[in-house]
């Protein structure tokens, strides 16, 4: 049976494995889940914005400071413009489904009051 924690992991175990070439699946793995009717919550939140911090960093060739590891035979991963496009549509997506937990009080903690000052 799948869950919002499955798609959660889904979403990590893409990025860590075959994301780094592209963002393509990385969209379709995110849609799928809002389809299949699971909007997301914090860790989907937080995991797509670490996704989004990882393209970045990588597309400006600093991949020192990643936990991530490309993998030894691809030197440079390579972007194009619909991945441009992607990162933006994430990017928006993630602030939408952040915006809505703030609004539906799910962030009452310590921590999550951190999170709320710190929306992209």
């Amino acid at each position: 049976m799948v869950n919002q924690q499955t798609y959660n992991e889904i979403l990590r175990t893409y990025w860590i494995y075959f994301g780094k070439s592209n963002l393509y699946g990385i969209e379709m793995i995110f849609t799928e889940m809002r389809n299949n009717g699971f909007e997301g919550d914090l860790m989907t939140v937080n995991i797509v914005k670490q996704i989004l911090i990882d393209y970045y960093n990588l597309k400006l060739g600093k991949n020192d400071n990643l936990h991530l590891e490309l993998n030894s035979d691809i030197k440079v991963p390579i972007w194009t413009i619909e991945d441009d496009a992607r990162a933006n549509n994430l990017q928006r997506q993630i602030q939408h489904l952040a915006s809505s937990l703030v609004r539906e009080d799910q962030l009452d903690g310590p921590a999550d009051n951190d999170f709320k000052r710190n929306l992209f």
